[in-house]
């Protein structure tokens, strides 16, 4: 999060002094160059010095708007406060945990941290909105969003506050990685300013826009069906043939029906991670025409024939999965995608493990889940970012399981898809406590956190063991990949044993607190060392053994001495005190191997200074040698 807030201030300030050579790292988009259109490549990559003027021209208006300038300001800054983890626990309750962008402005909102660092109303709300849509274009490129969703920043109607927008979209995708933001990528969104400003002064509305797009796509629907059941007129090339006006005789609503569902396919691409391939470049290559013919005519700035190629043909297998499919699960996948009906989170990672079929198949249930938990006409957020965690680990698992499951189950048999909603292991639904929030899960049937919750319980280190060899043998024989569940449960073992033989030792200790004989304490110390290696004790834990050992030996050779001590205080004369000499003379003989000769000598000490007490006229009347 800090290399990112870094990066966009950077990116900003270099926009705001006009110096174009740290907007971006010049080095790196070079080598980016060289490595997309090969090893002579003298440019870079990345925004075109045009475009960066386009946008310190921007900003230079924007220098103007006090309070929306501090605010554009403040959003680099607390763009992520959405991610901070002690925050999104606080208010865990209350906020998507999908959408992060959402998530910041709510705790912008709460923790009136736009008051705190001196904002004004106008400025804190502003601030608020940037956060709020910060990613919104972001998510739109991706598929992740409809471009319906653009709505809520045209409905404003503020072409200041509009580009603010824009601003922070750039400076946004660039801090998060430097390829991201290209040339051919910074047209798109200056075009979509360009609209977007026209809805904003009344020359055009955002349907119009988006039906424009789709009739185009309609047309290349039906050319393309026909061109699959005739073939091309004679004489005429695909180009021409694509060129030609008669597709806009058609029907205008079979039209914008078949142009809305290209679109949704296109949003499947964008999902996958396909950023340039579009159905036009498919509808071509299915036409026979030359790929490298096609790229050209693209004319793209910084996409170079091996990416196309490789979007074009990963764009092209999706497709056909989507058309083998039955053609009421296909259409119902793909009018959901059409508008602003349902906004996915973490598609691309999940699916980039998947097989095609499985792709789609994963997408269908998600979508059928939302359709389930819709209540009202807002967006529902499909959160798969859950499961993006595992995925590396869990595809083979996930793969499985889809495998093992007919799409057509799903689609005509509600029951199935409301087991989801309630099953314990493979693909789960559940639904969040965050209105119009969905989340795909999968839990393996491995159970990895019954089985520490379990170990966790068990008090006898023997039948500790036996669980986590049989469970580790358990996991070792699983087919797919266990080896991160391995190591979570041999640190959960380590643990518990730990926790065990503590437990041991503080039983020890209190035994050992009541022994008062030297050989039975001697003896306690030796039966547990000899046992400690099966135990398992620790060498810390066995230096704490051996110090609990002197701490009480100590504590009875204290104890001995103040008894002798008190018993040598109430002795009248010699001839008791030799008696009593003789019996604590064996008494330190047979003990001499605990506690040494120096305690020997103190009490020794002690008995010749009752007898100088006593007969101090005769102290050679009593001899304490120890033999």
């Amino acid at each position: 999060m800090t290399g990112y807030i870094l990066a966009a201030t950077q990116k900003f300030q270099a926009l705001v002094t006009h110096d174009k050579q740290n907007f971006h790292d010049l080095k790196l988009m070079h080598r980016l160059a060289r490595k997309e259109f090969g090893p002579m490549a003298t440019g870079i990559m990345g925004v075109s010095r045009r475009q960066l003027e386009d946008l310190e021209n921007i900003l230079d208006r924007l220098k103007t708007k006090r309070n929306l300038f501090k605010a554009l300001t403040c959003s680099f800054i607390f763009q992520d406060v959405g991610r901070v983890p002690e925050l999104r626990e606080k208010y865990k309750k209350e906020i998507n945990p999908a959408d992060f962008a959402g998530a910041g402005a709510y705790i912008l909102e709460k923790e009136k941290i736009g008051k705190r660092y001196g904002l004004n109303g106008a400025s804190t709300d502003y601030l608020i909105f940037l956060v709020a849509n910060h990613d919104l274009l972001h998510h739109t490129i991706k598929g992740e969003v409809s471009f319906s969703a653009m709505s809520s920043i045209v409905v404003k109607q503020d072409r200041e506050l509009l580009d603010a927008f824009i601003i922070t979209t750039f400076i946004m995708m660039g801090a998060i990685r430097e390829d991201l933001m290209l040339e051919d990528l910074a047209l798109w969104i200056f075009k979509t300013r360009a609209v977007c400003h026209g809805v904003i002064d009344g020359k055009t509305t955002l349907q119009k826009q988006l039906e424009r797009v789709v009739t185009k796509r309609g047309g290349l629907f039906y050319a393309l069906a026909q061109y699959q059941e005739k073939g091309l007129p004679k004489g005429v090339t695909p180009s021409e043939y694509l060129a030609t006006k008669t597709w806009k005789s058609l029907d205008r609503t079979e039209l914008l029906r078949a142009g809305r569902m290209i679109l949704a396919t296109e949003r499947i691409f964008r999902l996958r991670g396909i950023r340039y391939a579009e159905f036009r470049d498919l509808a071509r290559l299915m036409m026979k025409v030359p790929l490298k013919y096609i790229h050209k005519k693209r004319r793209f700035h910084n996409v170079g024939f091996a990416t196309f190629e490789k979007e074009v043909y990963e764009a092209f297998r999706i497709y056909k999965t989507l058309q083998s499919m039955q053609e009421g699960i296909r259409h119902f996948i793909l009018e959901e995608l059409i508008g602003d009906k349902v906004r996915i989170y973490g598609y691309e990672k999940v699916s980039g493990y998947l097989s095609y079929k499985n792709q789609i198949k994963l997408l269908l249930i998600g979508l059928l889940g939302t359709r389930k938990i819709r209540t009202d006409h807002h967006p529902i957020s499909l959160n798969f970012l859950n499961i993006s965690k595992t995925v590396e680990q869990r595809y083979e698992a996930i793969n499985d399981f889809l495998d093992h499951i007919p799409s057509l189950e799903f689609w005509e048999d509600s029951s199935q898809l409301n087991h989801l909603f309630s099953a314990e292991t493979g693909i789960l639904l559940r639904k969040e406590r965050h209105p119009n929030v969905l989340s795909v899960i999968f839990q393996s049937r491995v159970h990895i956190a019954q089985k520490i919750d379990h170990m966790s319980s068990i008090n006898d280190l023997e039948q500790l063991k036996i669980y986590f060899h049989y469970s580790l043998d358990s996991l070792r024989n699983y087919p797919f990949f266990t080896e991160d569940y391995e190591i979570l449960l041999e640190e959960a073992f380590e643990r518990r044993m730990m926790e065990i033989t503590d437990l041991i030792l503080d039983r020890t200790q209190r035994q050992m607190d009541l022994v008062k004989d030297f050989e039975d304490l001697y003896n306690l110390l030796r039966d547990l060392s000899e046992r400690s290696k099966n135990i398992g004790f620790s060498g810390e834990q066995e230096h704490r053994l051996n110090d609990l050992y002197e701490m009480r030996k100590n504590t009875l050779k204290r104890e001995k001495l103040s008894e002798i001590e008190e018993i040598l205080n109430s002795i009248g004369d010699v001839q008791e005190l030799n008696h009593y000499w003789e019996s604590t003379k064996w008494y330190l003989q047979g003990n001499r191997r605990f506690f040494g000769t120096e305690y020997e000598l103190l009490i020794a000490q002690k008995f010749d200074a009752a007898n100088a007490r006593i007969s101090p006229a005769q102290p050679e009347a009593f001899h304490t040698p120890i033999q």
